[in-house]
């Protein structure tokens, strides 16, 4: 179902043609769920201050987002 939206915003032309939809999809699960594990164990441990976990993965899928986003 991811990699189906992300084609969907390819064909719009809001996600960089370039990219494989199904990788995306696989890098996508696995931000959510490695950002998660880190938040989990403090994985940052004081390096930055400890957000709500629903802030933190939104700030990862923004990142995520922004790298296959079509210029």
């Amino acid at each position: 179902m991811l990699a189906a939206l992300f084609e969907l915003g390819q064909e719009r032309g809001e996600i960089d043609r370039a990219c494989d939809p199904m990788q995306l999809a696989e890098l996508l699960i696995a931000t959510y769920q490695f950002t998660t594990s880190n938040w989990l164990i403090d994985w940052w441990n004081g390096h930055r201050p400890r957000e709500e976990l629903g802030a933190r993965i939104e700030a990862a899928f923004e990142v995520f987002l922004d790298g296959c986003r079509a210029r």
